[in-house]
């Protein structure tokens, strides 16, 4: 489905899965504007074209919820991230020169290019295995372990695209968010995403809809588990998605409909009031 509406619309992929990222998290927060920090290559001037070393700028992105269907709004932002990597002003001059608040919330994607080109190493880098085998000793780290400090972003999401599926995590502050909470917010954007009438509605009804689904009676174990039911190995339209802990960077399993989520419904009125409060602070 995402290669299906992209290359019909000619949609960027970045624009695609931010806007519907926005969206959810605006249904969940209540709130109309999502503030992110996109990462990007910070190799677009002649004097970085050439020098070696790993160049990466944020760009902070606010995204709208408007009266919109959800094509035009994923093409609009697409414009905007057309514009945003054209600038070359430096985040903090921007944050600055425009009293923005300190954006916790991190969103990065790679496309398939980057993670399969097969040419060479695109970073030469000694890996923690390396480290081990060279000094016979055994490290905690994993290889591909994503390092959160907590003073930088406490909400982060990242999406890889392989050859057949996807893949979508979030990595998140436990002390911030309820586990519960963030498994529903990323089935329900599976839902939007594998969702074909879902494009050409109205943001605004796609919102009602999803708040009317989340009730305070229901918000944490009505959500559709939606999750690899689609394995056409012609098309990159399979998804998987996972969910991290910051605090203890332990990665859970893959999200599927089964009885981890059945929990009971003790206290839930406040986890709802809580984790909705987290959100309005960080988007």
């Amino acid at each position: 489905m995402i290669n299906k509406v992209t290359n019909e619309y000619k949609l960027s992929k970045t624009a695609f899965f931010i806007t519907l990222s926005s969206l959810v998290l605006s249904a969940y927060s209540g709130q109309q504007n999502i503030l992110f920090n996109i990462v990007s290559s910070n190799r677009t001037t002649n004097n970085t074209s050439n020098l070696i070393g790993l160049f990466v700028r944020f760009l902070p992105m606010l995204i709208k919820m408007e009266n919109l269907n959800l094509i035009e709004l994923i093409r609009k932002y697409m414009d905007v991230l057309m514009t945003l990597y054209s600038f070359n002003v430096p985040y903090l001059k921007v944050k600055n020169d425009l009293n923005l608040y300190q954006c916790n919330s991190l969103f990065k994607f790679d496309p398939y290019e980057i993670n399969n080109y097969k040419g060479h190493r695109l970073i030469e880098s000694i890996t923690p295995n390396e480290i081990s085998k060279l000094f016979n000793m055994k490290f905690p780290i994993k290889e591909k372990e994503l390092d959160l400090p907590n003073e930088y972003f406490d909400f982060v999401m990242i999406i890889n695209e392989f050859k057949n599926y996807y893949s979508i995590n979030f990595y998140y502050n436990e002390e911030l968010f309820n586990e519960n909470i963030m498994n529903h917010v990323a089935n329900q954007l599976l839902t939007i995403m594998k969702g074909e009438n879902y494009y050409s509605e109205n943001v605004n009804t796609i919102i009602h809809h999803i708040k009317s689904m989340n009730n305070m009676n229901h918000m944490l174990y009505n959500v559709p588990y939606e999750i690899n039911e689609n394995r056409n190995i012609h098309e990159n339209n399979i998804l998987t998605n996972s969910v991290v802990s910051k605090k203890n960077s332990v990665k859970k399993q893959n999200l599927e409909n089964n009885n981890k989520f059945k929990n009971t419904k003790k206290n839930n009125n406040g986890i709802k009031s809580k984790v909705k409060d987290i959100f309005n602070m960080m988007f």
